[in-house]
């Protein structure tokens, strides 16, 4: 099983400026976290907030659906599946 996380140019210098990150065997949202916290803990404390979930200001969409609002320890993830990190953008 292998799920693939898109990584924004914004937050690359935090994961050796992979465009993309594959891990294999999260069958769920907290298990993906945790591998993605033990190759890249720099990317992972600027998306995940302390209780665990993801920041307000981090969009998150699994194949291109919004999950905002949902429980991370809600979603189910399958064989194939594409997890996109947004940030939100600010300036002016």
């Amino acid at each position: 099983m292998q799920i693939t996380i898109e990584v924004p140019s914004g937050l690359r210098q935090y994961c050796n400026g992979a465009r993309e990150i594959r891990v294999s065997d999260s069958t769920n949202f907290p298990t993906m976290i945790m591998q993605l916290s033990a190759h890249y803990p720099g990317l992972t404390r600027r998306i995940v907030a302390p209780g665990g979930g993801f920041y307000d200001f981090v969009g998150v969409f699994l194949n291109q659906k919004s999950l905002a609002g949902t429980a991370s320890d809600e979603i189910k993830l399958q064989d194939g599946d594409v997890v996109s990190l947004i940030p939100a953008m600010a300036g002016g």
